[in-house]
């Protein structure tokens, strides 16, 4: 429990809140259409409820992860969802008029979805381990000349399936 101690008390409150907030906004806004439907009242508060506690436990498991531990695991899961936005090109299925996910035995997948965050936690890592050389464009050169391309082209493909479905309605 020691990172709980060293967390940001305000931005956990303020998350919380946050939470609240949104559970309390779908509820009042489809209560109605779920009572019309045939439905509890409560049906979606319930479901997205049980999402929010299910996102807490793995969040609370994430957290007693050892920081090297993610920051591996975070890269390699980073450059596995490159990979897999490249597999959209030939292999995406089309959803609301967007070539933009997997499906899987009936479970959607959106690899835009994973790389967003992983993306976060692979910068964070960039720049953790190469924070003594910043300054120097030479020595960061072998990475510094790789990755930008590569987030760009993954970051270029979420944007054109954006823009794909726009451009069709």
């Amino acid at each position: 429990m020691k990172k709980f101690k060293y967390m940001d008390k305000i931005l956990l409150i303020t998350t919380i809140l946050l939470f609240l907030v949104g559970l309390l906004f779908i509820y009042s806004s489809s209560s109605v259409k779920s009572y019309m439907g045939g439905a509890a009242a409560y049906n979606y508060f319930k479901k997205q409820s049980i999402f929010l506690l299910a996102c807490v436990v793995i969040a609370i498991i994430i957290l007693k992860i050892p920081l090297k531990d993610f920051y591996f695991s975070g890269t390699v899961l980073f450059f596995v969802s490159i990979i897999l936005l490249f597999l959209l090109i030939p292999f995406g299925h089309e959803v609301n008029q967007a070539k933009s996910w997997f499906k899987l035995y009936g479970f959607h997948l959106q690899p835009s979805e994973l790389f967003k965050p992983l993306l976060v936690v692979f910068l964070a890592f960039y720049y953790d381990k190469y924070k003594n050389k910043l300054n120097n464009l030479k020595k960061l050169y072998p990475p510094s000349i790789l990755y930008p391309p590569i987030i760009l082209f993954s970051v270029g493909t979420i944007f054109s399936r954006s823009e794909e479905r726009f451009s069709r309605n």
